[in-house]
């Protein structure tokens, strides 16, 4: 993550400072969790791939590819939501890098709005609503509950 550090000084010096930037690249593969670290990690390699086809640099930060790269991924089929993702993985694979990024451009904000505006999102799904007889059988089926009759309850149902 550092890279090689070049350190004046003594060997004791030197030896502490490796050490240190030995544990901070592991804090900071740990900054995502695993999931996150997988889908970012398939999202540039596919990023990386498109951009050696090319023979376009991955890590340039240029707006110009990644937008070019956003239009290829949307007509193959990736939701707006994945795209967003990719575009997390990139900007990510660029910050650790050093490289500048610039995911607000003003070409690339505009190419992902008309990219939702074509495509949308998807809508929220909500599921339907249990109806009495549902809920009565839910709570019919819960552990150590005595089921009463209606006339010791004193209702008529539920």
């Amino acid at each position: 993550m550092l890279g090689d550090l070049q350190v004046p000084g003594s060997p004791e010096q030197a030896a502490t400072l490796q050490a240190l930037a030995a544990r901070a690249a592991v804090y900071a593969t740990r900054a995502r969790g695993n999931g996150t670290r997988r889908t970012y990690r398939s999202a540039w390699r596919a990023y990386e791939a498109w951009c050696n086809s090319l023979g376009r640099p991955p890590l340039a930060g240029d707006p110009e590819t990644i937008a070019m790269y956003a239009v290829h991924a949307a007509d193959r089929g990736l939701s707006l939501s994945g795209l967003r993702v990719a575009l997390a993985a990139i900007q990510a694979a660029h910050r650790l890098a050093g490289t500048a990024l610039d995911l607000c451009h003003p070409r690339l904000i505009m190419l992902l709005e008309g990219i939702a505006r074509t495509k949308g999102s998807r809508p929220a799904k909500q599921a339907t609503a249990a109806g009495p007889e549902v809920l009565r059988q839910m709570l019919g089926t819960r552990p150590g509950r005595r089921r009463r009759s209606a006339a010791a309850t004193g209702r008529s149902c539920c």
